[in-house]
Parts: structure tokens; C-alpha cells; sequence
């Protein structure tokens, strides 16, 4: 099995599928199909790549005046912005066709389609579900020998919860924008009797999903949904892992404990106005480093 940590880099690495990716306006390193990639230490191969952002070809049926019809090539550019790859472990050298993981890329903030599907994830599905339930049952056509036994997305790809869902694959994704109400009875069923195969990693006050608070109503989510104390931004590499390659739930925030003591520190030697409005602060510092406190012990609780 992957670990979360390689799970995590995947994503991070997963974008490269297209080759017209840009990071910061710079060159991004491009994945193809037979790549060899290290994830957390261990070896992987991609063995599959999927970019919907390329032209297509298709043919209209023209009406003639006469009746019948006749068939016009034309181009086609209907992109979703869908980006994903399938990868396995390589075991001394023996590729591990029995643990292949595929993942969805998340926005490209330079692709309008991205954006779109980034847009209508806050109503319902992602644009880009369709394609990547496609992308995963081609796989498993073409590739019967295959066990795909992990899916995993990132941001608006956190549709994987859902393809997972309905086809009783393991899905784990990391600050998933997911609307729980897109899914299915049977889906919703599956996953809440499987909680530990589905993970949304979250964090309260991260500063894009956690202002719209998708999945943060309790009483839509399904799965397992962990939120992460003390993170507060929206980026991948606000993850912390354990050696063991497991999630860290940031319990312990050094951070709020020192800032509690500076704010001690300072009322101590304030008097007046200045020694209230310090109060004030203090009380609402306090406040939430018991709140992430809190949520990161609950989080550990019910992993465990």
C-alpha cells in the first residue's frame, strides 16, 4: 500500500501530465507514460497519462439539400482541464502491478476550464468528474491485470471521493473541495460503511475551502473527514508526516504556546488601555489554540 505522504507528493507531481503546465510562470517538470518517479524514498512508474487539454478530431453530420447527409471533419477543443496518471511501486526492480494508485490533478489557475470546474464544484460535481470516471474505467478495460486499489485527487479533484465511492475503490484526498451532496444514496451507504477507505484531509481555517465550509456540514459529510489543527493555508505542503509516511495532526502548536506566553509577558508590564485591549487578545488567542487543539486530538482520536 502507498503511504500519505507518497499519496501527497503524487499530487504534487501529478500536474506535470500537462506538458503546458506553468508553476509560478515557470516551466514545470513534464510526467509521460514509462517515467520513473520517487515519491517519499520509493521508486514508482507511471504507467499511464491522461490530458484532456489537447485538440480533438470528431465529424459532423451536414444535412444535404436533397436529403441524406454528409460527414464533415472538424476540430475540437471541448477541454475540461482533466489531468490525471495511474502509477505503481517498483519492488527490487519488479513493477507492482497488484498496487496501482491513480490520480487527478487539481486547479490550474491558468486554465479557464480548471477554473470552471473549480466554480461548479461549489454547486454540485466538478466539470471534470465525467472525464475522470472515463479516464479510470478505460484503465480497468484495457487493463484487466491491473488492481487499482487507491484513487486520490487534491482540491477540486476531490471528485476521486466520489468515483471511489461508486466503484468500491479506496480514495484519499487532501483539502478536498467536495460537495457530499453529490453523491448517491448507494455512494453515501458504501462510504459510510467503509469510513477508513474514504479520507478528506482537511483544515478549518484553511483560506480557500474553509470559508465556504463545503464539506465542513456535519451532517452531509460521509467517509472519514480529518481536520488538520493549526494549518491554515490551502497548499499542499501545509501537510506534515510522521516517519512513517502517516499524516500528522499538528497537535502540538508551539507557535500558539509562545504567542499566549508573549501576550502574558506584555500584560504583565502594561498598565490602562493598553493592559485591556492585551487581555482582549490574550482571551481570543487562547480561544483558538484551544480550538486547534481540539480539533487536531479529535482528528488523531478517530484515525486511530
Amino acid at each position: 500500500m502507498v503511504t500519505e505522504k507518497q499519496l501527497k507528493e503524487a499530487n504534487e507531481k501529478v500536474y506535470g501530465v500537462d506538458h503546458n503546465y506553468l508553476k509560478e510562470g515557470k516551466p514545470f517538470q513534464n510526467i509521460n507514460e514509462g517515467q520513473k518517479l520517487n515519491l517519499a524514498g520509493q521508486n514508482f512508474i507511471v504507467l499511464s497519462t491522461s490530458n484532456d487539454e489537447q485538440l480533438g478530431s470528431a465529424k459532423y453530420r451536414e444535412p444535404l439539400p436533397n436529403g441524406g447527409y454528409r460527414d464533415v471533419p472538424y476540430t475540437t477543443n471541448d477541454s475540461l482541464g482533466f489531468s490525471g496518471m495511474a502509477v505503481a511501486p517498483i519492488n527490487k526492480g519488479v513493477v507492482d502491478y497488484g498496487n496501482v494508485t491513480v490520480v487527478a490533478a487539481a486547479t490550474n489557475p491558468a486554465s479557464p476550464a480548471d477554473l470552471q470546474g473549480a466554480v461548479q464544484s461549489i454547486f454540485g460535481n466538478s466539470t471534470q468528474y465525467d472525464v475522470a470516471e472515463r479516464y479510470l474505467l478505460t484503465l480497468m478495460k484495457a487493463h484487466p491485470d491491473w488492481q487499482i486499489n487507491q484513487l486520490s485527487g487534491y482540491s477540486q479533484s476531490a471528485y476521486m471521493l466520489k468515483i471511489g465511492a461508486k466503484y468500491h475503490i479506496p480514495a484519499t484526498v487532501f483539502h478536498g473541495w467536495f460537495n457530499y451532496n453529490t453523491l448517491t444514496k448507494a455512494e453515501r451507504t458504501y462510504m459510510d460503511a467503509h469510513m477508513a477507505q474514504y479520507i478528506n484531509y482537511r483544515a478549518h481555517e484553511e483560506e480557500v475551502g474553509g470559508k465556504f465550509v463545503i464539506s465542513h456540514d456535519a451532517q452531509n459529510t460521509a467517509g472519514s473527514v480529518y481536520y488538520i489543527g493549526v494549518v491554515t493555508s490551502h497548499l499542499l505542503g501545509s501537510f506534515k508526516f510522521e516517519k512513517n509516511g502517516n499524516i500528522k495532526f499538528n497537535i502540538d502548536d508551539a507557535k500558539g504556546e509562545k504567542k499566549i506566553a508573549n501576550l502574558q509577558a506584555s500584560i504583565a508590564k502594561s498598565s490602562g488601555g493598553k493592559r485591556i485591549a492585551l487581555r482582549t487578545s490574550l482571551i481570543h488567542t487562547v480561544s483558538k489554540h484551544a480550538k486547534d487543539l481540539a480539533q487536531g486530538y479529535e482528528s488523531a482520536v478517530k484515525a486511530i
